[in-house]
């Protein structure tokens, strides 16, 4: 988090609707700003061999319930190559979180053989050249899309890369926790504290409007 105000600029039911629209407001940026991502994706563990295929490299944090603990702890855990990680961390309900590793190859390969637990998949530093979009999933499953940026002088505004960024997030119920929601999306410019003028600049250089905002980033 930071001291920089998210503004909303579009959004809509259709997920796909909303990759021209990112791509375009990046294109507002500094030439050279945005040369990578960073994305996370709120699914099921049965979906991580497609995420695998996507991704280059990436952390996957299963939420295993107490109910599957015992078969996870057994068939998994041994497979997890960092003795810290072998440990899960605690979910206060009786399961735990255990972190996989995209070089632990083992391990993933194991999760077909267990019952699909819902999955986070972080990945950062995506270079834009190997980003693609096909890593958003679609409903009922959540992401969010982030590429940080610098603002060039706009108006009376001078240059801005502090808090700065485009943001997008999908199906899900508020901003950041990726709780479900109903399906659609919500496209985000990322400005200074107080910067509407700003957001209205950027979002008005590529044909949309500020729809909602500030909300903190």
């Amino acid at each position: 988090m930071s001291n920089g105000n998210l503004y909303l600029v579009a959004s809509g039911t259709e997920v796909t609707e909303a990759f021209p629209l990112f791509n375009r407001l990046v294109e507002v940026a500094w030439p050279g700003s945005g040369r990578s991502l960073d994305i996370t994706i709120a699914d099921v563990s049965s979906a991580v061999p497609h995420h695998r295929g996507l991704l280059a490299s990436a952390s996957y944090e299963l939420h295993v319930p107490a109910s599957q603990l015992g078969v996870f702890t057994s068939v998994l855990k041994p497979l997890i190559t960092d003795s810290v990680r072998q440990g899960g961390i605690d979910d206060g309900d009786g399961g735990e979180w255990i972190a996989v590793h995209y070089d632990e190859s083992d391990a993933l390969d194991a999760l077909a053989t267990l019952p699909s637990v819902p999955v986070e998949i972080n990945a950062y530093d995506l270079a834009v050249e190997t980003f693609d979009w096909r890593l958003v999933p679609p409903y009922p499953a959540r992401a969010s899309v982030r590429m940080d940026v610098h603002w060039p002088a706009m108006g009376d505004l001078g240059p801005h890369g502090k808090h700065a960024a485009v943001c997008l997030f999908t199906n899900n119920q508020n901003l950041w926790d990726l709780d479900p929601g109903d399906p659609g999306y919500g496209l985000y410019v990322l400005t200074e504290r107080n910067g509407l003028s700003r957001a209205t600049q950027i979002a008005e250089a590529t044909g949309l409007t500020v729809l909602d905002g500030p909300f903190p980033d």
